[in-house]
């Protein structure tokens, strides 16, 4: 047993090294660049755009202050005792602290104004920053282009990369992800910040952190005109970590060969590089195919962002900016009457008020192995809730038998619900589940994330399973799958991950 263990761990160690090489490989593939270059005009300008703002002026600026700056006013504001030409000059100990702060603090002052001064203006410096951050995404654009992929949301190549709703819905969704996702990599630096004062091995998780940092950026440019979402990303991404932590090593190295100030300036040169190189890379071109069909399944997907995810949820909760903030939904709940009665109803509608029907009108898929889920039966309770598929609009009911409303005799432990647009033909058997017929219903789904639903609530879930019933002679599928909004979401892909992160909901 512990033979085969130990044989098991060479095995991924050694599939971890082969993916880390192969990453570190591709980012150097710098050849593309003068392919890029050559096929796109526009994508040279660019390049070379980046290339002079953060080199003349960043390093160059640095050049200067340290060859001439600093050597002139240390010969004018000496601040260390062996450079005054006494003994004596040393014993004025204020003296020696006053030219001290000076030096420093002309030494800071020219540096701001040598950026001023190159540039022009301060306007000149907003407008070359933005030179530089837009440029990044042109220059990923133009080689997008450069290689093929003129339509960066062609089905072809994508599948249903992501469907999001037409028009203003879908706008709002993109630019709650965009947020989002600046809140997780913000929080997933100030992780990498604090992770560099951890003693003896800081520098080296920091340098690790930074890789994934560094690469996640590079693909980020392509995955985002590509139109992949950010769930689809995270996923990839942290299943092929090894890969990854690769192709961010060199984009990394130069950080710690110089200085902070001057590292910073070399990786800003490089970077337009390495976005050119993953841009036309096909080591992730199998991110819109099943997952287990990914490069580095095998080795389990590692939760890189957790931490930052967690925070970045917990800060769009209070209100930030995130798609569940900004986008409003089209279809709204209107209950009538009072709970625990038999006339109690839960209607749906527009924003016009014209109404709807849960089961017919709500989209099922979103794309990405995303789907709607309506939660008839909350958490926590016991009516038996269900939709009235014999009523006009099928509004949410209580269920009843022989005219009395229907309770569990407990409290259920999820959230219980339906996927709409699904349906259980009870005219045809299933030979797989002994030949037994549908019961004429919606699928049913058992979310089992920590937060409590609302009857009628629409939920973004990930199936985990399926689960085969026979109800009084009827087949009864029973979906299992988690809210995307549940913190450990990214955590379980399917139903074997389910007994490691909620072992209190296995075995009800």
């Amino acid at each position: 047993m512990a033979e085969s263990t130990n044989n098991d761990i060479r095995s991924k160690l050694k599939q971890a090294l082969i993916l880390y090489l192969e990453g570190f490989r591709e980012a150097c593939c710098l050849h593309r660049v003068i392919f890029f270059c050559f096929r796109s005009k526009k994508l040279s300008i660019r390049t070379a755009q980046c290339f002079i703002l953060n080199g003349f002026i960043f390093l160059g600026s640095m050049f200067i202050l340290k060859s001439l700056v600093i050597p002139t006013l240390e010969w004018i504001l000496p601040n260390q005792c062996q450079q005054f030409g006494t003994q004596d000059s040393c014993s004025f100990g204020g003296i020696l602290k006053f030219y001290s702060f000076l030096h420093r603090g002309l030494v800071q002052l020219f540096y701001v104004r040598m950026r001023l001064l190159l540039t022009g203006t301060p306007r000149g410096v907003t407008n070359l920053l933005a030179v530089t951050r837009n440029g990044y995404t042109d220059i990923a654009k133009n080689a997008y282009a450069a290689v093929g992929r003129a339509e960066p949301s062609s089905k072809k190549e994508l599948g249903d990369a992501q469907n999001k709703p037409a028009g203003v819905g879908g706008f709002m969704i993109g630019f709650g992800e965009t947020v989002f996702s600046m809140l997780l990599l913000g929080f997933f630096f100030l992780e990498v910040y604090a992770v560099g004062y951890i003693p003896y091995v800081g520098k080296m998780l920091s340098f690790l952190l930074l890789s994934w940092m560094y690469a996640y950026y590079c693909f980020e440019y392509k995955w985002s005109l590509a139109e992949v979402s950010l769930e689809k990303r995270l996923d990839f991404f942290e299943s092929n970590w090894a890969f990854f932590a690769g192709f961010g090593s060199p984009c990394v190295l130069p950080i710690f060969f110089y200085s902070r100030l001057v590292g910073s300036g070399v990786l800003a040169i490089l970077f337009p590089l390495f976005v050119l190189t993953a841009t036309g890379s096909e080591a992730d071109q199998g991110i819109n195919c099943q997952r287990k069909k990914w490069m580095g399944v095998g080795l389990g997907r590692l939760p890189i962002f957790y931490a930052a995810d967690r925070l970045s949820r917990r800060a769009s909760s209070k209100r930030a900016f995130t798609c569940k903030s900004v986008y409003k939904p089209e279809i709204q709940i209107k209950p009538e009457g009072q709970p625990e009665t038999l006339d109690y109803r839960v209607f749906f509608q527009d924003n016009s008020g014209k109404k709807l029907s849960p089961w017919h009108d709500v989209p099922l898929q979103l794309g990405d192995g995303v789907f709607n889920s309506i939660v008839e039966i909350p958490k926590e309770t016991s009516a038996k809730m269900e939709v009235a598929t014999d009523e006009p609009y099928t509004p949410i009911k209580q269920d009843t038998k022989k005219g009395k409303l229907r309770f569990y005799p407990f409290n259920i432990n999820w959230n219980y619900g339906l996927l709409p647009q699904t349906w259980e033909d009870p005219t045809v058997a299933n030979s797989e589940v002994d030949g037994a017929f549908g019961d004429n219903d919606p699928v049913e789904v058992v979310e089992i994330g920590d937060r409590q639903g609302k009857i009628g609530e629409i939920l973004k879930v990930k199936p985990l399973g399926a689960l085969a019933m026979i109800d009084e002679g009827e087949l009864d599928w029973k979906i299992v799958a988690i809210s995307l909004d549940d913190p450990r979401a990214s955590l379980v892909n399917d139903v074997s991950d389910v007994e490691k992160h909620f072992p209190d909901k296995e075995n009800e």
